[in-house]
C-alpha cells in the first residue's frame, strides 16, 4: 500500500461488518466492538495501524477456530460437511 490507512477507514471496516457472526477464538463478535467504540475504538486503531506500519500480526489475531457441521444426516464424506472458519474481528477489519 502506498498510504497509511486512516482512522476513519478502519472504523468504517469495523462497522461495516456483520454484528452478529460467529465470534472468533477470543469471544468478540463485530456487535461487541460497534457497542463500546467509545471504550476500545483507540486500542482497535492502534492495533490495526501497528500492523500495517510494522507488518507484523499478533498469532492471537491470526488465529481461527475450524469447524465442519454436517450439512446431511450420516454424513460419511467430507463433501457432505460445511467448513465454517470463525476468525478473530480484528483479523477480519485488517482483511
Amino acid at each position: 500500500m502506498s498510504r497509511e490507512v486512516t482512522n476513519d477507514e478502519i472504523r468504517e471496516a469495523c462497522f461495516s461488518l456483520h454484528p452478529n457472526k460467529a465470534p472468533g477464538p477470543d469471544g468478540f463478535n463485530a456487535h461487541f466492538f460497534k457497542k463500546t467504540w467509545h471504550i476500545v475504538g483507540d486500542d482497535v486503531i492502534n492495533a490495526i495501524q501497528e500492523f500495517f506500519h510494522s507488518g507484523l500480526l499478533l498469532k492471537e489475531l491470526n488465529a481461527t477456530i475450524l469447524a465442519l457441521v454436517p450439512k446431511v444426516p450420516n454424513p460419511s464424506k467430507m463433501t457432505d460437511f460445511r467448513l465454517i472458519a470463525c476468525c478473530n474481528t480484528l483479523y477480519k477489519v485488517i482483511a
